[in-house]
């Protein structure tokens, strides 16, 4: 018989998951466990769609064969990238003003602000935190990107009965952590 344990099984979506956004450069060196404080120069992106959070593997393998038979021999990563995707409902300034490419100055007075955005954006490198919470269990799991660069971006979308949502989809650069409470990870 299968030795099972259905608290092993992770299913994001509780209140509590949070994607955290910030400018390039924020030093994350302080984020090293569950209840590490988060830095104040990342934003809170609030609500995110029901879609969730994707962590995206691309890989390609190259297959070397042999001459005998044509058999594999070996095989090698010809390419391999991971990305990390997640559309967000709020409308925040300085996710928004990252999103366009743009720079935003707030009116005298407070009550209003201007994003002068390009009409060819650029990439954006920024870092990232996110925290994660299993629904039943309560376990956590944190990934921390140091660095996150935000190059393609979906369309915004204004319409009847639905929410205008920022899509983003960031390439992550160089190595990032997951720490986790989870006590399938921490069986080994």
């Amino acid at each position: 018989m299968a030795n099972t344990n259905a608290d092993n099984a992770f299913m994001a979506g509780s209140d509590n998951d949070t994607l955290y956004l910030g400018p390039a450069g924020t030093d994350l060196s302080s984020v090293t466990a569950l209840d590490s404080a988060i830095p104040e120069a990342l934003t809170d992106c609030g609500w995110i769609t029901d879609d969730g959070i994707i962590i995206g593997f691309d890989d390609s393998v190259d297959k070397i064969r042999g001459h005998q038979g044509h058999g594999v021999v070996r095989t090698y990563m010809s390419d391999s990238s991971t990305t990390f995707k997640a559309s967000l409902i709020e409308q925040k300034l300085r996710l928004l003003t990252d999103y366009m490419s743009g720079e935003s100055q707030a009116a005298e007075g407070g009550g209003e602000v201007t994003i002068t955005a390009k009409a060819s954006r650029q990439v954006v490198r920024m870092a990232a935190v996110a925290d994660m919470f299993d629904v039943s269990t309560g376990r956590h799991r944190r990934y921390v990107m140091p660095i996150v660069e935000l190059g393609e971006r979906g369309d915004q979308e204004f319409q009847v009965g639905s929410l205008t949502v920022l899509e983003c989809n960031l390439e992550i650069i160089g190595d990032y952590k997951l720490i986790s409470n989870e006590s399938g990870l921490l069986a080994g």
